[in-house]
């Protein structure tokens, strides 16, 4: 399985695969724990061995908790995004996809989101309400890190596509470096 980081293509399927993966092997772990501290005690299921059994489960049921939150989303086709990245490559753009964002409230997704200059852009295809609540979420938190960014929404991909190409100016590198690690830190992991 190749690893797949925030922000890049594939990452929803990633994380999905992932979580499965650690519910799996922690579940198989702990049943195997039990077992044989239920052998070793002579049929006793009170002893130190079920209790590690019960703490190896902790973290698959964190697993299936984050299965049961990115199971409505689904990364971007990879064609697709291979050709947003390609005909934006020209640009002094940083693009982030599959940005499956986790904040206080509530889970929201956007195929693409640029930082180019002095603008963050969304691009929501899949999900076009999730477009207005990161935004307000974004200019809310923009506001109070006195980040002097401007959030944009764009509900065609060829629009999209022809603005992160055609970025010229790549603002201050400081600010947008804090603001695309901002962004990476919202991504759900």
């Amino acid at each position: 399985m190749k690893i797949v980081h925030c922000g890049e293509p594939g990452y929803v399927r990633f994380i999905k695969t992932w979580k499965w993966l650690l519910m799996i092997i922690c579940s198989l772990i702990a049943i195997v724990v039990f077992a044989y501290g239920y052998a070793v005690s002579k049929g006793n299921r009170l002893n130190l061995f079920s209790l590690f059994a019960a703490l190896i489960m902790l973290p698959a049921v964190k697993s299936v908790v984050g299965i049961v939150v990115t199971l409505p989303y689904h990364s971007v086709k990879k064609k697709t995004a291979e050709e947003v990245l390609q005909k934006t490559a020209a640009g002094q753009c940083r693009i982030f996809t599959d940005f499956l964002m986790s904040s206080t409230e509530q889970m929201m997704y956007a195929d693409f989101v640029a930082v180019a200059g002095r603008n963050v852009i969304l691009f929501c295809a899949s999900r076009p309400k999730d477009a207005a609540k990161i935004s307000a979420y974004l200019t809310a938190e923009f506001k109070t890190r006195k980040l002097n960014f401007n959030i944009r929404q764009m509900d065609d991909l060829e629009k999209f596509t022809h603005y992160c190409a055609g970025a010229a100016d790549p603002g201050d590198p400081h600010e947008t470096a804090a603001v695309c690690s901002y962004l990476k830190s919202l991504i759900y992991k």
